[in-house]
């Protein structure tokens, strides 16, 4: 888009434009996608579970949830589980009691990011 050709070199041809590999990165921010390929957002979970409709997710996506406003009775955690994972589509959250089931009194809101 700015005069470049769609690959580079930097020792390696079969590099594409998009595949940039570095060491560090350091930045005040990061802007990431939103919409429906989001790879962070909120979310407000209802009677303890709440689906995420995103393009980003896969199989092997690292996905990482936190409390923002908590509401009712909270979790004893909060989980993505892997098996919930409908690649290129949704994964889902869930509060869990300290037994390993739904919290379905909690209500709270969370923020979400993956990591692929």
């Amino acid at each position: 888009p700015y005069g470049f050709t769609n690959k580079f070199s930097l020792g390696k041809p079969d590099l594409k434009w998009k595949d940039v590999f570095v060491k560090n990165v350091n930045t005040d921010k990061i802007n990431l996608s939103s919409g429906s390929a989001a790879s962070a957002g909120n979310a407000v979970l209802s009677r303890g579970t709440v689906t995420i409709p995103t393009t980003a997710v896969t199989a092997a996506s690292l996905i990482f949830v936190v409390y923002n406003t908590p509401s009712g009775t909270l979790a004893a955690g909060l989980s993505a589980p892997s098996g919930s994972i409908k690649p290129g589509a949704s994964f889902v959250i869930n509060s869990l009691t300290a037994a390993g089931g739904i919290n379905s009194a909690d209500n709270s809101s969370v923020r979400w990011w993956i990591v692929n």
